[in-house]
């Protein structure tokens, strides 16, 4: 009788094969060369000068597992990870205190927050750009994870002091968030936070809605006197105040959406 000869198949691992966290557990697998939090990861992003990609989530995240499926598991994408940054994973549930912190960043720099949580952070831990779940490439309106990599690797190259910057005045009102017991530098972090989130919000509410708004009410109000013949007595009334109407809400919209990406307020 003959046997069938057995294969073997060798599952390579990261950093992570060694944690206790279910969640870091999950993906010590993944071809991303992942450190958890410490002093380890830290020291080779100074050593080697690379940006920190800090991703935190929780075993039971619906959307940390499509991020890990989509984006971590691609061979591509962790290449340029590996290759110009540190990747790093946290549990918020066994670190909370950097959730804490490093959502405020997000919440207040894009206006929502949310998990898989995703921080690109100078080698001192200082973050200049985050968000939550982002697709392996552009849909959903949201752009695609490998140019988001690939945009901030090139930025770091060329434009390093300015991101540097960012990241220190970003971090000087997360820290004074953070002191509960200092009093009245705290509560000026908090207020700052909170302003920034709410100022974010508003002008990104003002911007979508006047841009859209106006361009439905120029669609209803056209197809409307379509139906009834454009020599209605209404239409020779309400033109021209629908006209301005309509022009002032797409113009003061899509004439601010550029700044308003360039600001950061989506």
């Amino acid at each position: 009788m003959q046997s069938c000869p057995t294969k073997l198949v060798l599952v390579s691992s990261n950093r992570l094969a060694h944690e206790k966290s279910p969640y870091l557990l999950q993906h010590a697998h993944n071809p991303v060369d992942w450190y958890p939090w410490g002093q380890a990861a830290l020291d080779k992003a100074r050593q080697e000068d690379k940006p920190i990609f800090l991703s935190i989530g929780y075993s039971t995240c619906h959307w940390c597992h499509v991020m890990e499926h989509e984006s971590f598991e691609n061979e591509d994408i962790a290449r340029v990870l590996n290759e110009h940054f540190v990747p790093v994973k946290v549990d918020r549930e066994e670190r909370p205190d950097l959730d804490r912190v490093y959502m405020l960043f997000v919440q207040a720099s894009t206006g929502s927050g949310g998990w898989p949580m995703s921080v690109w952070l100078t080698p001192e831990g200082k973050p200049f750009f985050g968000g939550t779940y982002f697709p392996p490439d552009t849909r959903y309106g949201r752009p695609g994870f490998g140019a988001i990599l690939k945009r901030l690797a090139q930025a770091w190259r060329e434009d390093r002091a300015k991101i540097e910057e960012s990241g220190s005045h970003v971090l000087e009102q997360l820290l004074q968030y953070s002191q509960q017991n200092a009093g009245g530098r705290g509560q000026v972090g908090q207020n700052v936070i909170v302003l920034f989130k709410l100022w974010h919000g508003m002008a990104a509410f003002y911007i979508v809605t006047m841009a859209f708004l106006g361009l439905h009410l120029g669609h209803g109000v056209w197809s409307f006197f379509q139906t009834m013949g454009l020599n209605h007595p209404a239409w020779n009334a309400l033109r021209w105040p629908l006209a301005i109407l309509t022009a002032v809400g797409i113009a003061g919209g899509f004439a601010l959406i550029p700044l308003a990406i360039a600001m950061g307020w989506f």
